[in-house]
């Protein structure tokens, strides 16, 4: 859903759960997951401009104001989860007191905060991130758009293979497809920076911080320390059987943890 379109009232006594995607991705990436938990509650995912189609932001993307605006439009019980850069848009709802739960999938700000980054060993990881984003390097280089998106769609698919059920990679693939542009463009989105991390003590609600084995050793200290500077902040990192996207390749587990989790809040 466009954060702009007006929503229906929901049942009473039905409470809303919105899903923030991260910067790039769009409703694409929840898959049946979205479903499992509209069994339980009302579901929004929310879609920032420029993506899946819709209409680009006059100025840089801001996926906090996205959030903010689609909140606007639910009345009632309100549940957030969010994965990666996402977060930004749910803490700061969080702040507002507008969110009684929320769940955080391996929760990322833009710059890691120096209580993360300090003693870090860079070094150790650099060859494998050189591996792993040398492909984008290749792509943007490309002078024909179509080309360049044909080649990120179908690079992020393929990560995805033998991760996630194989009738989802078109699905991945054409979303990757539509948002490569964004992808390989940093200036296109406003800096969130470390705004939503220094704003975690505000946050009263109950968060579950969710990482997973298959996160990076940055991305798991990160998620770490998100959840020792929350006040109601529980910590999880799900065995190697759910991949780093758990809830598209374990759904069902995935839904039923968080709606566990959102329920007890």
């Amino acid at each position: 859903m466009h954060p702009q379109v007006p929503l229906s009232e929901p049942e009473a006594g039905v409470a809303t759960v919105m899903l923030l995607p991260s910067y790039g991705y769009d409703n694409r990436v929840w898959g049946s997951f979205e479903s499992l938990l509209s069994a339980g509650m009302r579901t929004v995912a929310v879609d920032y401009p420029g993506h899946a189609g819709h209409p680009p932001s006059p100025g840089p993307i801001d996926t906090v104001k996205s959030a903010e605006a689609a909140a606007t439009g639910i009345s009632g019980e309100l549940h957030v989860v969010a994965s990666g850069d996402g977060a930004a848009g749910a803490v700061r709802l969080a702040e507002r007191g507008r969110v009684r739960a929320m769940v955080l999938f391996s929760p990322s700000p833009q710059d890691p905060p120096a209580e993360v980054v300090d003693g870090f060993d860079f070094d150790a990881v650099a060859d494998a991130a050189v591996e792993d984003y040398g492909w984008a390097l290749d792509a943007a280089s490309m002078t024909d758009p179509d080309e360049r998106r044909r080649t990120i769609g179908r690079h992020q698919a393929e990560t995805f293979a033998g991760v996630v059920p194989d009738d989802d990679l078109p699905r991945l693939r054409s979303m990757f497809e539509d948002n490569a542009d964004l992808l390989l463009d940093p200036a296109a989105r406003a800096d969130a920076g470390l705004a939503w991390f220094a704003g975690l003590s505000q946050v009263t609600c109950p968060v579950l911080v969710v990482a997973t084995a298959h996160d990076g050793p940055l991305s798991i200290r990160t998620s770490e320390a998100v959840a020792q500077r929350l006040p109601r902040g529980d910590y999880v990192q799900l065995d190697p059987s759910f991949s780093a996207v758990p809830w598209l390749s374990r759904p069902a587990e995935t839904a039923r943890l968080v709606l566990d989790f959102l329920r007890r809040g």
